[in-house]
């Protein structure tokens, strides 16, 4: 017999540490192999002298893992099994917006270089939305960018804010000064 480790939960993108402990045979002078799944047993490692194993993670749910031990006459502990939570993670990208522009003048917001842990929530993409006051925001869309209006001078606060198909979501704000344009 052994202890099965596992964590409650993990981060999407992070491994899941395995490993089986605290090994109990009553034959003192055999030697043990280990083997694992990251599939609730569909699949399995091959039997070997390692003690651990990494699960790759890539996407939030829940995940069955499972940790086994024989000695080297054959004997084989129970299977063991435990489910781990795969949390999801929001993704990240780069806000941009300008340091100021000219009062009666438009400018652009954008969220570049998106970038989450999970490859499933990469591969469906991500939506966006902006504010142009601090306040108001847009409609949630597949648009990295907007334009932004102008009216008179002064500091207005922005926000840009990116969400994966989890709704897992960051938000970013920034200053833009608004500069005075004396009339003709």
């Amino acid at each position: 017999s052994a202890t099965f480790n596992a964590p409650d939960s993990v981060d999407e993108g992070s491994d899941i540490g395995l490993s089986l402990s605290d090994v109990v045979d009553p034959g003192t002078a055999d030697t043990h192999e280990y083997r694992f799944s990251c599939d609730g047993g569909s699949t399995w490692t091959d039997w070997s002298s390692s003690t651990a194993h990494a699960c790759p993670t890539n996407d939030n749910g829940s995940v069955e893992v499972r940790g086994q031990v024989r000695d080297d006459d054959g004997g084989e502990s129970a299977v063991y099994s435990a489910s781990v939570s795969v949390e999801n993670v929001a993704p990240t990208a780069t806000f941009n917006a300008p340091d100021s522009v000219d009062e009666g003048s438009s400018f652009n917001l954008s969220l570049t270089d998106p970038s989450d842990p999970s490859s499933a929530d990469t591969a469906a993409g991500f939506q966006y939305r902006f504010s142009c006051d601090g306040t108001t925001w847009t409609p949630w869309g597949p648009s990295n960018t907007h334009v932004c209006s102008t009216n008179d001078s002064g500091t207005t606060d922005v926000k840009g804010e990116i969400r994966d198909k989890d709704n897992g979501a960051s938000t970013y704000s920034d200053s833009v000064a608004v500069d005075n344009v004396a009339p003709t």
